[in-house]
Formats: structure tokens, sequence, C-alpha cells
């Protein structure tokens, strides 16, 4: 774990947060409310992050948007479990594990 956890970047910082908030087998299913509410805890917001995008929410919620598409489709560490809610797989547990 050389990043402290201000430094992680969205995707580790999300994996992170879907990995806690994941119950006992820490691969419980975890909504996105959860994740926009507890980033702050892994990740330092900049002024730009919490600036109002056109459709009124804050960036970094479009951040995460994306991050989790990435995390879901390409890198397979999420997988979509209905709408709006995610659970961690054994390779975005193997990536955060391996820090």
């Amino acid at each position: 774990m050389n990043k402290t956890k201000k430094e992680l970047a969205w995707e580790e910082a999300i994996l992170e947060i879907v990995y806690e908030c994941g119950g006992k087998e820490k691969k419980g299913p975890v909504k996105v409310r959860e994740i926009n509410e507890d980033i702050s805890s892994k990740k330092k917001l900049t002024r730009s992050d919490l600036k109002n995008w056109t459709d009124g929410r804050p960036m970094y919620v479009h951040h995460i948007r994306s991050a989790i598409s990435v995390l879901c489709h390409e890198k397979r560490e999420l997988k979509h479990v209905k709408w709006g809610i995610y659970k961690i797989t054994d390779k975005g547990i193997k990536r955060i594990s391996s820090r």
C-alpha cells in the first residue's frame, strides 16, 4: 500500500469502498449512493470534482459512474447486480489486496 487513502485513483477508491461495505463475505452488493457518500473517505476531492456539472450533479458523481463502467465492462472487477447496485469480483479483490 504505497498510496495514502487520499491519493487513490478513482477505480481503486471505488473498489475499496465496495469491498469494505460488502458485508461479512466482502462480496455483498453495494449501492452507488453508498459509493457517492463514502468517496471522500478514500479520495481527496478537488474543487473541480465538487463543481456542479450541467445536469446539476457534482462532477465527482460522473467520475464515479465512468469508473464503475470501466470496472464492470472492461476490467471485470465489479459486477452489476441490478440498477445502481454492484458487487466486487474475485479479480477486484485481488487487485486491492495486491497493493
